[in-house]
């Protein structure tokens, strides 16, 4: 609040410290990114700078036009597609390191699609190349989007957790999820469930024990800032996941009651009234945009919310 506090911290770093760079204002840059304090509650964060050099090492003349940061057939394996040469597997690998920085900090459109090739590094393939470009294709198109995160109220939480059911090759489900205040998002997950299930239903319940630890932190870190929650909602749009949330064994059925008894941890949290439970519309979730590869205008009405648009 008083400028001359900040000059004292500056002055006392800087004689452990000397030649540091200070910036002051509403829009400053820290470890390659662009952060713009807007007002309402709001910042901005782009790393588009970084993007555009990046896509420019990667070479322009090897990107084109697409609808999506990953097409449909994203999680397709073909064992018999060649390999890559060592040459262009370093690349490979390069970029998707690259492309990790880049989702979590303020690309998280394209988390869904590196969230797979990460997998693919030890031993990526021409298939894998292509996908790796399409990204690369969608960040050249859209190197100007910067993530915006707000807060409509600092004392409620929204979470959304969505599964897709066996959608990679060995049929295992992906977990997506999504944490907000209301504006943008603060953290998002796509990643490949570590279990098989035999139903969408078991892959939501898997899911939403994958996610929710998330959910606690972030509830346990505002209440240290002085921010206690009013209200923690978690968003689902599987009925059956939700009962089964609520009660327990005592809602699962003959289809059901195999689930192993450790994830359904998150029935206590909902019973001690730490977390709400709801149903959200298949329409309105989200999260769906994390468990896999959406199209055309699905695709688009998503990627704008994660970097930008209210979604409470």
């Amino acid at each position: 609040m008083d400028p001359s506090v900040v000059d004292q911290v500056i002055e006392l770093v800087e004689g452990h410290f000397p030649g540091l760079v200070v910036e002051r204002g509403k829009a400053l840059n820290f470890l390659g990114m662009e952060l713009e304090f807007i007002g309402q509650k709001r910042v901005a964060v782009g790393t588009v700078s970084y993007i555009k050099d990046m896509v420019e090492e990667f070479g322009v003349d090897n990107l084109k036009k697409v609808a999506s940061p990953a097409a449909k057939w994203l999680f397709t394996i073909d064992e018999k597609t060649p390999k890559l040469s060592q040459e262009k597997a370093d690349k490979y690998v390069t970029f998707v390191a690259k492309l990790l920085w880049v989702m979590k900090r303020s690309r998280p459109d394209i988390e869904t699609a590196v969230s797979f090739l990460i997998t693919r590094n030890k031993a990526p393939d021409k298939d894998d190349w292509c996908k790796l470009v399409r990204v690369m294709s969608w960040l050249h198109q859209t190197e100007e989007d910067v993530r915006i995160i707000g807060a409509d109220d600092l004392h409620k939480m929204l979470t959304f957790v969505d599964s897709a059911h066996a959608v990679h090759p060995n049929m295992r489900g992906h977990t997506g999820g999504l944490t907000t205040f209301g504006t943008g998002i603060i953290d998002q997950k796509s990643s490949k469930q570590k279990m098989n299930t035999r139903s969408s239903t078991e892959s939501e319940v898997v899911g939403t024990s994958e996610y929710l630890p998330k959910n606690i932190f972030f509830e346990m870190f505002m209440e240290a800032q002085g921010y206690k929650l009013e209200s923690n909602t978690l968003a689902e749009d599987n009925e059956s996941t939700i009962k089964m949330s609520k009660n327990g064994k005592s809602s699962c059925t003959s289809n059901s009651k195999h689930i192993s008894i450790k994830y359904f941890w998150v029935t206590d949290r909902i019973k001690n009234g730490n977390i709400t439970i709801v149903h959200c519309p298949a329409k309105q979730m989200i999260a769906d945009y994390f468990t896999k590869p959406l199209q055309k205008e699905r695709c688009f009405t998503c990627s704008v919310k994660l970097l930008w648009v209210g979604i409470m």
